[in-house]
């Protein structure tokens, strides 16, 4: 009996772990020269600056469009301004925190192809990988 009792509590555990799925699961975080090689390799890729848009008009990653990462709803996904969920989305912040919650909310909303820089801008900039600046107005 005791055994029986072992067994079901040992299969519910396991039950129960395999029903979450880890964050690692979900996206994929990679070092900037990992994220640039990643991101050059996918033909529909989209890369999405989650900072605000004051610093992403001072400099952000060449090519990245911005969508600030408070003002990601549940109501963005699907409709008219969506990202296409087949696209392969590489998303950073100020420090890689933010890139990570907004990679499991998109994962959670069916896009499955996601990458989050690791460190985010600051080690992207501290890096010297390329950057796209605001031409400043004479």
């Amino acid at each position: 009996m005791k055994t029986g009792i072992i067994v079901i509590f040992i299969l519910s555990i396991v039950s129960i772990l395999n029903a979450q799925e880890p964050d690692t699961i979900k996206y994929k975080v990679l070092p900037p020269d990992e994220f640039i090689k990643e991101f050059n390799d996918n033909a529909d890729a989209i890369i999405i600056d989650l900072r605000h848009s004051k610093d992403f008009l001072k400099a952000h990653i060449p090519g990245a469009f911005n969508l600030h990462f408070p003002l990601i709803r549940e109501e963005y996904f699907g409709g008219p301004d969506a990202v296409a969920i087949d696209k392969s989305l590489f998303m950073y912040c100020y420090v890689g925190v933010s890139s990570k919650k907004a990679a499991a909310m998109f994962y959670d909303n069916g896009y499955r192809n996601i990458f989050s820089l690791e460190g985010g801008f600051n080690r992207w900039k501290s890096r010297k990988m390329p950057v796209e600046r605001r031409k400043k107005k004479n």
